[in-house]
């Protein structure tokens, strides 16, 4: 669940885009309208979207708008008006929920951002509670970076990647991990996670989630690898295109740079769906994981931040 400082963070992004307009927490003794029946007609339309009847809100909100006396009432009226569409985006996952919840998950993770700074919000936090709670283990969570313990291989780029409590860069918890490469050294271009914080059988699942926040100016892209249990070591002078590490018996996956963050899903065993497809190597093996890995194809300047690494299961 994405906390309230990203939440916030997230938001005032919104807000400098123009993407969306609201009024500012503690602004609401600003609100006016013209006539009563304008103010009750914003009351009558709150209640109305809280019960997700889009609907007869829509209809009240209209009514309102047209009776605010003042900007800082227009731009809050404005924020639930632009939550109407969240309530049409909810509508559609939670009909494909019982059918699709992977799926249905992973869109509402997108959508939480997409209506972050909507009253709709907090559907979508209550919607990926629910999935997340489900008996049916349709996500499990197995990396938040929130204990003591070393996260990282301390064979690959261990210099280089160190928790985070910065609250823009931590979507749960209070912290996540940042992984920076230095222009200079070549080991930092990789980053593997621990031994034995992975789970080791992947086949039950569909995807590998997680958030990744690229920062400004992020230009190269992520290959992410799997390997299998047998196949803990690089593997000696063999290398792949653009020259990075190729790794015995896995699977790898190139992600496209991107800013902000971004909540990655990788297809474990379907192409074109998620955000990107893993490609089989040698004989890689979902039951048989032995190794979570992070790497740049070359070395050059580069931070990222990664947190709630999940597997989902589509179905």
């Amino acid at each position: 669940m994405i906390r309230r400082s990203i939440v916030v963070a997230m938001a005032l992004g919104a807000l400098a885009c123009g993407a969306l307009s609201a009024v500012p927490p503690g602004k609401a003794q600003e609100l006016a309208f013209e006539t009563p029946e304008g103010a009750q007609a914003f009351e009558d339309g709150k209640a109305a979207f809280l019960e997700k009847k889009a609907g007869p809100a829509t209809e009240r909100f209209v009514k309102a708008r047209k009776a605010a006396k003042n900007k800082p009432t227009q731009q809050e009226v404005d924020r639930w008006i632009q939550g109407l569409k969240g309530l049409a985006d909810l509508e559609i996952l939670e009909r494909n929920l019982e059918k699709e919840p992977g799926w249905a998950y992973e869109n509402a993770q997108r959508k939480l951002l997409v209506h972050i700074a909507t009253p709709a919000a907090e559907f979508f936090r209550q919607l990926i509670e629910r999935i997340e709670d489900s008996e049916k283990k349709i996500v499990v969570k197995f990396e938040g970076f929130e204990d003591r313990a070393r996260v990282y291989d301390a064979r690959f780029g261990h210099n280089y990647v160190s928790r985070t409590k910065e609250p823009a860069h931590v979507i749960e918890g209070e912290q996540s991990l940042k992984w920076e490469c230095v222009a200079s050294q070549d080991k930092s271009r990789v980053f593997r996670v621990k031994e034995g914080r992975v789970p080791k059988d992947w086949s039950q699942y569909d995807f590998l989630g997680f958030w990744m926040y690229g920062v400004e100016g992020m230009s190269s892209r992520v290959e992410v690898c799997l390997t299998n249990e047998r196949d803990q070591d690089p593997a000696k002078g063999a290398k792949g295109k653009g020259g990075a590490t190729v790794r015995h018996d896995g699977f790898q996956v190139a992600l496209q740079p991107h800013e902000g963050w971004r909540f990655v899903t990788i297809s474990l065993k379907e192409a074109g769906k998620g955000s990107a497809s893993f490609r089989k190597v040698g004989a890689g093996d979902l039951s048989k994981v032995g190794g979570l890995q992070f790497q740049l194809p070359a070395v050059k300047k580069f931070a990222a931040y990664l947190d709630n690494f999940v597997l989902i299961k589509g179905k």
